[in-house]
């Protein structure tokens, strides 16, 4: 997202006294204002904490955003959003500067539990059962997990194509207008994949891709992002 003309942008390390880290913050800055790098296609956003991030007070935290904003060139003031109140275990020392909450739309399960403890939380169980009985009936339906090369980059283009419609479907800016945004999926998409961390998986109608789920896995946890 740092490549286009109007953005510049800026990795920020903050150490102690001894060259110790503290923390580090990518950001950008685009009409005089400083952000989070992600420009709005990240869940949430967070610095990358040290050990001794945690102990910066509130008061700190104010002054040490005022001294970024002072010394990056193009940046009149910081917008910070989307920040969650931890990383991992410890406390985000930015998240005292909120002037608001931070209410996400995510949800999750533990799929360790019992299945029919899982399924009183999914709430519509029977509605994807009818759902997939009634696919059944036009073709053969099927879950796929990407495990080759050549599946994911067909399940990337068919996420792609997939997703724009449904922003066309909803009448707001797509990746015609962010192409930025499709470059970074596919390049995240590869990282990924080398690292083992990433995971696509489909529901196919007969030959056609009905859906795709892109996420990542970390820690015994499964995210679903896109």
């Amino acid at each position: 997202f740092g490549s286009r003309p109007r953005i510049t942008a800026w990795f920020v390390t903050v150490s102690d006294a001894d060259g110790n880290p503290l923390l580090r913050l990518p950001l950008s800055v685009e009409r005089r204002q400083l952000r989070f790098i992600d420009h709005g296609n990240a869940d949430y956003n967070a610095p990358i904490l040290y050990d001794g991030a945690p102990g910066l007070t509130p008061a700190a935290s104010r002054a040490l955003m005022r001294t970024i904003v002072s010394l990056i060139p193009g940046a009149d003031f910081a917008v910070l959003e989307k920040m969650p109140e931890t990383v991992l275990s410890l406390p985000n020392p930015l998240r005292e500067l909120a002037r608001g909450g931070a209410d996400s739309a995510a949800h999750g399960n533990d799929l360790t539990k019992p299945w029919p403890a899982v399924q009183k939380v999914l709430g519509e169980v029977r509605n994807v059962r009818r759902k997939l009985r009634a696919l059944s009936e036009i073709a053969d339906t099927r879950i796929v997990v990407a495990e080759t090369p050549e599946m994911r980059e067909r399940l990337i283009g068919d996420l792609i194509a997939l997703k724009h419609r449904r922003f066309e479907q909803m009448k707001v800016r797509g990746f015609a207008e962010n192409p930025e945004g499709v470059a970074f999926l596919r390049r995240a998409s590869q990282i990924f994949d080398a690292t083992g961390n990433g995971l696509l998986i489909a529901l196919m109608v007969g030959d056609s891709t009905a859906a795709v789920q892109w996420g990542l896995i970390h820690a015994g946890r499964f995210y679903g992002l896109v």
